[in-house]
Formats: C-alpha cells, sequence, structure tokens
C-alpha cells in the first residue's frame, strides 16, 4: 500500500488542496481538508456531495496516523493517481526534505 509520510508537524492544507485542484484532471473531484479529530484530506465521491463529507460512505479519504496519511478500514481509498498528485502537491508547498511517498508499511 502507497502512503504519504511526513516529517513535519502540520501542514499547510490551504495551499496543498490549491495545487491538488488547480493540477488535477477536470474529470476528478476536487479535494479538501478531512474534518476529523486526526485531521487528513477527503474526495466526494460525487461533485455534488461536499455537503455530507461527515458520512465516510461518501468520500474518498486518508487520515494522519504517525505522520503517515492511510486509509482507515472500510473506508474508501484515493487512487494511486490522486496519492501521487497529493504527494505532488505537498512536496510543491513542504519541499522533498520534508514529504516522502513509500510502498513499506507505515508502522516500520
Amino acid at each position: 500500500m502507497v502512503h504519504i509520510r511526513v516529517n513535519i508537524d502540520t501542514v499547510n492544507y490551504n495551499d496543498i488542496c490549491s495545487f491538488y485542484n488547480n493540477k488535477k484532471e477536470a474529470e476528478w473531484n476536487a479535494i479538501h481538508m478531512l474534518d476529523r479529530a486526526e485531521g487528513g484530506f477527503c474526495i466526494p465521491l460525487e461533485e455534488d456531495a461536499l455537503s455530507s463529507t461527515t458520512d465516510n460512505s461518501k468520500i474518498k479519504q486518508v487520515r494522519w496516523n504517525r505522520k503517515c496519511l492511510i486509509t482507515p478500514g472500510g473506508c474508501y481509498k484515493l487512487s494511486p493517481e490522486e496519492i501521487t498528485l497529493l504527494h505532488q502537491a505537498m512536496v510543491h508547498v513542504h519541499g522533498d526534505e520534508h514529504i516522502f511517498l513509500e510502498t513499506e508499511p507505515f508502522w516500520k
């Protein structure tokens, strides 16, 4: 499973989402900050479903866990292309010395 790991304490959600949304494919839905205690990012499954981001069945999501963005069990995952673009957005905002795309289990 591919995930994003960081070595910083906070991320700039607004700038990351803005970069992602400006570079995404036209047919993709926009990414937003996830409104959960852990924080993270979400993409509504339907274009008009942004008001339903409290319902896990209507969004794809990644949440913070030990400075890694992962998808909790039972939730919809971002596609590999979406993860790649999210990584690019985070690198653009925070630099490649702080943001890493990894395939190893995040708990190692």
